[in-house]
């Protein structure tokens, strides 16, 4: 039986919050130089593609033409926002390096699963925050896919 304590209930309440604000102040700039990298030519465009593909550690794939629209795009903005979501949620190394792991402040889910996995006889803290994520990102998941067919249905007037 899962229990939410007063530590995993802020850290869970946090990390939705960061994330939330994370992927809603990110997708503009997203969009914008997503939209420079297909649209326009200029000076240091291959640099800058190689920095917005370098979190994913993999090479760029283009699987479009270049004047690709708006409406066509939708379908993957949409799921890279969900993604987004998801991965701010999930991030540890930037939280614990920077602003650290102090219960109800800036302890997120994944600091709190550090922290739970530190001290004897936490486990159970530890569980139900992994319990709590991965149901936070398999909905993550299929609501992006539901939300991509859906839009693409209606991108392609079905």
């Amino acid at each position: 039986m899962l229990y939410f304590g007063e530590q995993e209930l802020a850290a869970i309440l946090l990390s939705l919050k960061i994330a939330i604000w994370a992927t809603f102040l990110s997708l503009p700039f997203a969009v914008w130089v997503a939209f420079l990298l297909v649209r326009r030519r200029f000076w240091g465009r291959e640099v800058l593609n190689a920095l917005v593909h370098l979190p994913l550690i993999l090479p760029p794939v283009v699987t479009g033409y270049l004047t690709i629209t708006m409406p066509m795009a939708l379908p993957g903005v949409v799921v890279g926002a969900i993604l987004g979501f998801a991965k701010a949620l999930g991030e540890f190394g930037a939280t614990i390096t920077f602003v650290g792991n102090i219960p109800n402040q800036t302890q997120t889910i994944p600091s709190a699963i550090y922290g739970f996995l530190q001290m004897p006889g936490k486990d159970q803290g530890a569980l139900t925050l992994v319990f709590v994520s991965i149901v936070i990102s398999v909905t993550a998941l299929l609501l992006s896919e539901w939300l991509a067919r859906r839009v693409q249905k209606r991108v392609h007037g079905q």
